[in-house]
């Protein structure tokens, strides 16, 4: 489900958008989501599984315990998809399994409605997940699916590879007078936020508002052709929507989508979710100039049109 919704009024004069809201003022989810599983599959002559490379677009769930690094649903799903597979845990070489982040910045699986939908559903007492059970309930549903797909497959002992590699260069994004006003104010009135809070940014949109901040940013972007299936890679939390236009005006299909590859230069809104606001956003969450993301995507398809 989207991560960002549409509210009732202003939140601080500025935001339309409440990342992550509760039931009360929210009345409709701010962008859309892209449903679809990606897969790529390798075996061998003999019909051994080798790997199984996936992409989706949906953020990390959570439930981890505290003071614990894990890989969340991804690494569930790399393992669960070999089971499912049938692969021999002995074999050696070991298939390798891979989940990758699509364009997910905006959209996680909590159940967010509005307050008339809400009232329309049947009272259910919320569900309480033990640690791992949410990352291990999103990894089983997505390896399940991709192994529906995986049983019409239609192999093939040769494919032609080819790649195109751009360095896009961004304007860094810096604050507004007025933004530098609000922050200076914040500062003033010693506001100690919540990390969550539009006012834990003022430090950073001081320190955005530096001339001694870079004014361009370089970023890395990718584009593969693997037989019939293409590939973008992009190095930002990128939104949904961007994702889905990339799909829809790609001249190969299907077409992959990878977010945070070769580096992770903050989430990437487009410029509608700008106007709107919202955590994602904000200045140092967001660091590159506000168009960044139509620039990226006709880069992209110009990319994918050299792969053609």
């Amino acid at each position: 489900m989207p991560g960002r919704g549409i509210i009732y009024g202003a939140h601080d004069n500025i935001e339309h958008v409440d990342t992550n809201p509760g039931y009360t003022g929210l009345l409709r989810p701010a962008g859309p989501v892209d449903p679809q599983i990606t897969f790529l599959s390798v075996q061998s002559t003999s019909g051994k599984p080798i790997a199984l490379f996936a992409s989706y677009g949906l953020h990390y769930v959570g439930g981890i315990p505290a003071r614990t690094i894990s890989a969340d649903y991804f690494a569930i799903f790399a393992d669960r998809i070999g089971e499912l597979l049938g692969v021999d845990p002995n074999q050696a070489p070991p298939f390798v399994g891979i989940m990758a982040n699509g364009t997910s910045g905006d959209v996680n699986n909590l159940e967010r409605y509005s307050e008339e939908e809400l009232a329309k559903r049947d009272p259910q007492p919320k569900k309480r997940y033990l640690p791992y059970e949410k990352a291990r309930e999103v990894a089983y549903l997505c390896a399940e699916k991709v192994l529906q797909g995986h049983l019409s497959l239609q192999w093939h002992d040769y494919v032609k590879l080819s790649s195109v590699q751009r360095t896009l260069t961004f304007e860094r994004r810096y604050p507004t007078k007025e933004e530098v006003e609000w922050a200076e104010a914040v500062k003033a009135k010693k506001i100690k936020p919540m990390s969550t809070s539009r006012y834990s940014t003022y430090s950073t949109v001081l320190a955005y508002a530096s001339p001694e901040m870079p004014p361009t940013i370089d970023v890395i972007v990718q584009t593969h052709r693997i037989g019939d299936l293409a590939i973008a890679a992009m190095p930002f939390e990128v939104f949904a929507e961007i994702g889905l236009e990339l799909k829809d005006r790609s001249p190969i299909q299907p077409l992959m989508n990878i977010s945070i590859a070769n580096g992770s230069h903050g989430y990437l809104p487009t410029p509608q979710q700008h106007r709107l606001g919202g955590y994602e956003t904000w200045i140092g969450v967001n660091k590159v100039q506000l168009d960044a993301s139509e620039k990226m995507v006709d880069s992209l398809v110009e990319m994918l049109d050299e792969l053609e």
